[in-house]
């Protein structure tokens, strides 16, 4: 039971060790003049809107780009996350049954 418990604690420390990681970790994306920012853990670090897009008959048209550079954003940290997590070595989770 102690070697579970033990387990489980180095298991807590690579995910904490992932998660500082990650957070230094920045990913970029634009489209059509909008830049959007993120870190590793999906946090949005910036967002920069040109002052044209402001126009409210533009409503539409920037929701679907803000939507498309989440995606984009999130595709990129997921690829990241991966890496990290490979290059960490095996987090073995078949030891806790799952």
């Amino acid at each position: 039971m102690f070697n579970k418990l033990k387990q489980f604690k180095e298991l807590r420390h690579k995910a904490k060790t992932l998660q500082d990681a990650l957070a230094l970790e920045k990913v970029m994306v634009d489209k059509e003049g909008i830049c959007l920012e993120m870190d590793g853990n999906q946090q949005i670090t910036k967002l920069d809107i040109p002052s044209e897009w402001l126009d409210p008959r533009k409503k539409n048209d920037l929701e679907k780009v803000l939507t498309n550079l989440l995606s984009k954003g999130l595709e990129k940290t997921k690829t990241i996350m991966a890496q990290k997590l490979k290059s960490m070595g095996d987090f073995n989770l078949s030891n806790f049954g799952l």
